[in-house]
């Protein structure tokens, strides 16, 4: 494992397996703590109450070039709502078809 003092903290990183020169963000830790051994990265991340997003972010609403829109196996157009209403509820096709709002609240 490396490390950077970065603003004060020390940041540790390995490299990410199979890419020597890819890296990824292990832990930030305060100048002068003990440096991480034979930690394990968590497969889990337990967030408090407070900390659970409330919106999704809708990256297709800040896409210059949007994509292509769903198209209906049988004819090839683009779906229309009513078509995914027997799949989906009406929020989630909502949430779908929608490629202008940048924040979507969690229902």
């Amino acid at each position: 494992m490396a490390h950077k003092n970065i603003d004060n903290k020390q940041i540790g990183y390995d490299a990410i397996p199979n890419n020597p020169n890819k890296k990824f963000l292990i832990k930030v830790k305060e100048r002068g703590e003990k440096a991480m051994s034979n930690e394990k990265i968590p497969y889990k991340i337990y967030l408090a109450e407070e900390e659970i997003p409330k919106q999704w972010y809708n990256v297709r609403a800040d896409m210059k070039n949007k994509p292509a829109p769903l198209l209906n196996p049988g004819t090839l157009e683009p779906l229309k709502a009513e078509e995914l209403a027997p799949i989906f509820c009406e929020e989630l096709i909502a949430q779908e078809l929608d490629n202008d709002t940048a924040y979507i609240d969690i229902p």
